[in-house]
């Protein structure tokens, strides 16, 4: 039910993550060539800016074609507790066999304070593992469960992201497509059930 491919992938995702000061750059440069339009314009992407991760690039373009701009305000919906309840059973089993391996990874970054996330296929919130600090706003808007995370959702971020690829990826604060996301730093990798369907994902969020 959860391979130990998973927890691989999603270290991974975090140990190759590139130079800080080189990304940041990159990023600017390519937030500058897309969004930065006077008040009012279409935001019409030319083409992708080099050295922006591709999928990425692919992210960031379905928030634009779904009407997004980088300045909206950004809600974490709540799904109606029935729903999350139906799919929390839904999900039972994996989210059993995800709890030791949410274990390890909160673990392995004790020391950043990142906290663990386990969603389902759409996006959802299913389990949340680490500490998730009581006095900082921003962690307990993202470190509930019954959330919606999905990219239609939240824009651009490492579970919407890792949901559309079926790839582990690494996302750190300005890459998010909203503006209000950029002090979050977040990586996830897929799960997949035996017969390769993907059925959620885990992921690390730390501010």
């Amino acid at each position: 039910m959860f391979p130990s491919s998973t927890a691989s992938a999603f270290f991974t995702a975090t140990e190759s993550a590139p130079d800080l000061t080189h990304r940041h750059t990159q990023v600017a440069l390519a937030r500058s060539q897309l969004f930065d339009h006077d008040a009012g314009s279409d935001l019409v992407p030319k083409g992708m800016p080099q050295g922006l991760p591709q999928w990425l690039w692919r992210s960031w373009q379905r928030c634009l074609q779904a009407g997004r701009h980088p300045r909206d305000s950004v809600e974490f919906e709540a799904i109606n507790r029935h729903a999350v309840r139906q799919s929390q059973q839904q999900s039972a089993m994996l989210i059993e066999a995800a709890r030791p391996v949410m274990t390890q990874l909160v673990a392995a970054v004790a020391s950043l304070r990142y906290f663990c996330l386990l969603t389902n296929q759409q996006g959802t919130v299913l389990e949340v593992q680490g500490p998730v600090d009581a006095a900082d706003r921003r962690a307990l808007a993202v470190g509930r469960v019954d959330e919606d995370h999905s990219e239609s959702g939240v824009g651009t971020s490492a579970i919407g992201a890792t949901l559309a690829e079926q790839a582990p990826v690494w996302l750190h604060q300005h890459e998010h497509f909203f503006e209000a996301l950029g002090a979050y730093s977040c990586a996830g990798a897929p799960i997949f059930d035996p017969q390769g369907q993907c059925i959620g994902m885990l992921d690390i969020t730390g501010i």
